[in-house]
């Protein structure tokens, strides 16, 4: 969740994907699981279910953010120089869903985000502008992510709602002392 929003941020602060430390925010994944299965494992009793989701998640963002670093580290950052200063309607753009997807996973699962909205979205800018090769770099780039993800999100989506009862949004809590 922590790295969806700090990527929504660096979008929305114009600095570009390139530069995004994709394989920090994987480390930082793995050592936070780590650390709190050490910490909460010796008095909470944690299911083999609950380890399983989160090394799905685990491994899924060390896939995704490794083949977007790579991509954005090599064949995207050969089109940045002809990206206007303001960057493009494309990459404005992307930082919208960006935004709009950390929003969603801080209280629904990442998989409920409209992937195929994002697409659609994505489709409706003016197909001319400044830095059109950068433009449509983006819009390869983008329409091939938004669509692996909303087919996995369906995948996932469906193998958690045959697994687990829905999420209650709401939670209550007693704290006494």
């Amino acid at each position: 969740m922590y790295s969806s929003e700090a990527y929504a941020r660096w979008l929305e602060a114009g600095k570009r994907p390139s530069q995004f430390p994709y394989i920090r925010f994987v480390g930082t994944f793995w050592r936070s699981y780590h650390d709190t299965w050490q910490a909460a494992g010796p008095s909470y009793d944690i299911g083999l279910g609950t380890h399983g989701m989160l090394c799905v998640i685990g491994v899924s963002t060390a896939v995704e953010y490794g083949l977007k670093g790579i991509y954005e580290g090599t064949v995207a950052r050969l089109f940045e120089p002809f990206m206007p200063d303001s960057g493009t309607d494309e990459d404005k753009y992307e930082a919208v869903v960006a935004h709009d997807y950390a929003t969603l996973i801080a209280t629904r699962g990442w998989y409920e985000f409209s992937f195929t909205g994002a697409l659609r979205g994505l489709w409706q800018l003016p197909v001319t502008g400044p830095g059109f090769v950068r433009k449509w770099e983006r819009c390869f780039a983008l329409s091939g992510e938004y669509l692996i993800a909303a087919v996995y999100a369906t995948v996932i989506g469906a193998g958690t709602s045959a697994g687990y009862t829905p999420d209650a949004l709401t939670r209550y809590a007693v704290v006494a002392g």
